[in-house]
């Protein structure tokens, strides 16, 4: 059975190519640049049955002039995007992707604009 380990290796090898650093829950304490950030939500078995949740954060530096940098994350999302939607199953599930949420986050992270992306995953292997 799938859980949110699975769900998140699964997005992570997904997007791992979109053109920004990509890492699996947390970046290094040094990064600086922009960069996607790919963690796993709890999961709360009473409600979901095999639907681990899974955020794409991407993390854009802040402009000199405190303007969201629109354009950059717009690219970015739309990187991202099409990857999962082009995204062939992983080799032993069937997996389903839906995209649940989707916001800009202001001060998730000192220096950066955040925009998060919430998908959840039917996967049956």
């Amino acid at each position: 059975m799938a859980d949110n380990f699975d769900a998140t290796k699964i997005i992570y090898n997904i997007i791992k190519n979109v053109g920004v650093s990509v890492f699996k829950e947390r970046p290094p304490r040094d990064q600086s640049g922009e960069h996607i950030i790919v963690r796993s939500n709890a999961c709360n078995h009473g409600e979901y049955v095999n639907i681990p949740q899974v955020n794409v954060n991407i993390f854009i530096p802040k402009t000199a002039n405190g303007m969201v940098n629109r354009d950059r994350i717009e690219t970015i999302r739309t990187a991202v995007y099409t990857a999962i939607s082009s995204a062939e199953d992983p080799e032993g599930y069937y997996c389903y992707i839906d995209r649940s949420f989707s916001a800009l986050i202001e001060d998730a992270k000192e220096g950066f604009d955040c925009f998060t992306i919430r998908l959840e995953l039917t996967l049956n292997s």
